[in-house]
């Protein structure tokens, strides 16, 4: 396997290993939403005039498990990295950006296609689906959770420790979910919060794909395929900036001495380079010795001389 082909198996490994966790309780939480939302309401709501509430449901918990699980897969795993320092070791490989940039949102889209796989399988013992353009369910599926997944390596970049990402996802993620018409149609709200659902991009990424189930939808497929596809390109130009930028401060932090003194130390270097990973280490310190680079030197070859003396004395030679 070439790199990103690795860094990608490794990220799928990483959520695979714990599917429990990381698959089966995201299932379970939809199916739940669905059977206690589902019993309340199914008797006394009908959407588009034909269609019964839980059948309803169905598209739009799948589509907001697989955002949800995309968008924690690629976060969860670069911050876990920063936070435990290793990071820096894949940013010392020689990966590109882009090689960055598809290992980790690959997987965030497999991981996002299992756990909607897995909601629609348990979903289907409930309620009968029927699917009326299963093209457009497969692009929005891949769509919104390449678009999370690269909102995920975006958060997970940009926080530095685990407040920051849980309040980009309780105060960004989670409002923007809930207010994509998941649990309604948006024509049952008032002419406001119509107003800002059609600013919300996570609305067309649901909108499209329960197009691909009923053939009906609030808006028209194409104008939701046309505005996730526009907020996927910023957000992808976006996250291989982000990539670079990081991979960059990792790779040249570490460079940053004078070629004229040669006056660096080894701890400026490493600090440059484990700063540029969002990593804060301090100087490095051996047996109480400062990291300076020619007093490391110094030190080294001055054990160097005691031991070769002490090994001549063994051996009866002196210097």
């Amino acid at each position: 396997m070439t790199g990103w082909q690795t860094l990608f198996y490794k990220e799928v490994l990483r959520f695979w290993k714990v599917s429990f966790q990381t698959v089966g309780a995201p299932v379970l939480t939809a199916v739940l939403y669905l059977l206690i939302f589902g019993h309340v309401l199914q008797d006394h709501v009908k959407v588009y005039d034909r269609i019964g509430y839980t059948t309803f449901l169905v598209p739009g918990l799948v589509m907001m498990s697989m955002l949800q699980n995309a968008f924690a897969n690629s976060s969860s795993s670069l911050i876990m990295s920063k936070v435990m320092g290793n990071l820096v070791f894949l940013l010392l490989t020689p990966l590109s950006y882009m090689n960055w940039f598809v290992a980790y949102v690959g997987a965030s889209v497999i991981r996002g296609l299992v756990v909607g796989l897995g909601v629609f399988a348990v979903s289907a013992l409930f309620t009968s689906i029927s699917f009326v353009a299963p093209l457009w369910i497969l692009v929005f599926a891949v769509m919104g959770a390449a678009l999370m997944g690269t909102l995920g390596l975006i958060a997970g970049l940009w926080a530095e420790k685990f407040d920051q990402l849980a309040a980009f996802q309780n105060f960004v993620v989670m409002p923007m979910t809930f207010l994509s018409g998941v649990f309604y149609s948006i024509h049952s709200l008032p002419a406001f919060w119509q107003g800002v659902s059609h600013l919300n991009p996570f609305f067309y990424m649901i909108d499209g794909f329960r197009y691909g189930f009923f053939g009906q939808s609030d808006t028209s497929p194409w104008l939701s395929l046309g505005i996730v596809g526009i907020v996927g390109k910023r957000q992808r130009l976006s996250g291989m900036n982000r990539a670079w930028n990081k991979g960059s401060e990792a790779h040249f932090g570490a460079l940053q001495i004078d070629d004229d003194t040669h006056g660096g130390s080894v701890s400026d270097a490493s600090n440059g380079m484990f700063e540029g990973a969002g990593i804060h280490v301090g100087a490095i310190e051996a047996n109480g010795v400062n990291s300076d680079s020619n007093q490391f030197i110094e030190r080294i070859e001055r054990s160097g001389a005691e031991s070769n003396d002490e090994l001549g004395q063994r051996h009866g030679v002196g210097r």
